[in-house]
């Protein structure tokens, strides 16, 4: 479900094999960018291919910024698709979560 790298210390999670953060997925993603921001400091989520983002897939998200947050770690989004980040708009989680276009563009953001 999350396939990850690592590139300077810092992990890029990628969700894999589905275009969706929803109900369906959110428990298993979450239990794997936990895993991943328990071994990390700086995590990444690519959500390239990802168009559809569902409440419980919001609620992921959000509990990641938080336990990062409350952990001193960084947690930052990239690759929004258009349908997510009119979603995240509207729900006002662009001014919550750090997003960046690419993931180029995150890793630089940490220099």
């Amino acid at each position: 479900m999350i396939s990850s790298r690592v590139e300077n210390n810092i992990v890029i999670a990628k969700i894999s094999d589905d275009t969706k953060l929803n109900v369906l997925n959110a428990e298993e993603i979450k239990n794997s960018l936990t895993l991943l921001l328990r071994d990390y400091d700086r995590l990444i989520l690519d959500l390239e291919g990802v168009v559809f983002i569902d409440s419980t897939g919001f609620g992921t998200l959000i509990t990641i910024f938080k336990r990062a947050r409350e952990n001193d770690k960084t947690f930052k989004i990239c690759n929004v698709s258009p349908e997510a980040l009119e979603l995240m708009k509207i729900t006002k989680l662009d001014n919550i979560f750090e997003l960046h276009e690419n993931v180029e563009q995150c890793l630089s953001s940490f220099e």
